[in-house]
């Protein structure tokens, strides 16, 4: 019974943390409250981490906030990624084979730093990561 209070609590924490963040990106508890279909009250108990976001009114708020708000209320290391309606496998083909394309270049010996990731090739890779998750 002990683990399930430090989950709650630990929960509790990133609700009030996820919440404060919201508002800083412009999500005031007034707008997510209408956006998700939830009240006012609830959505106040739950910025202050008085109670435990319910499975529904996690399902409501995931209709509405994006994912990166949504992914701090899970264990570190984990996200929520909307998957795409549609997906174009050419196109992310070619994403990736360019990925990795540029990743072995960046190991061979007459990369800046030899077979180490230089920081120019580190910010490249990134990019293209960047590009494969919005594919």
């Amino acid at each position: 019974m002990h683990h399930e209070c430090g989950i709650t609590q630990r929960l509790l924490r990133r609700q009030k943390t996820m919440f404060r963040i919201a508002a800083l990106d412009g999500w005031s508890q007034t707008l997510i409250a209408q956006r998700a279909g939830l009240s006012p009250s609830s959505v106040g108990e739950y910025a202050r981490g008085a109670t435990t976001i319910s499975g529904p009114s996690f399902m409501k708020l995931a209709e509405v906030l994006p994912d990166e708000l949504l992914s701090l209320l899970i264990p570190s290391g984990k996200h929520i990624v909307s998957a795409p309606d549609e997906l174009d496998h050419d196109a992310l083909g070619d994403l990736a084979r360019d990925y990795v394309d540029a990743k072995v270049k960046a190991h061979r010996a007459d990369s800046p730093m030899g077979p180490e990731i230089a920081p120019c090739e580190d910010a490249a890779l990134r990019s293209k990561v960047t590009q494969l998750r919005a594919a």
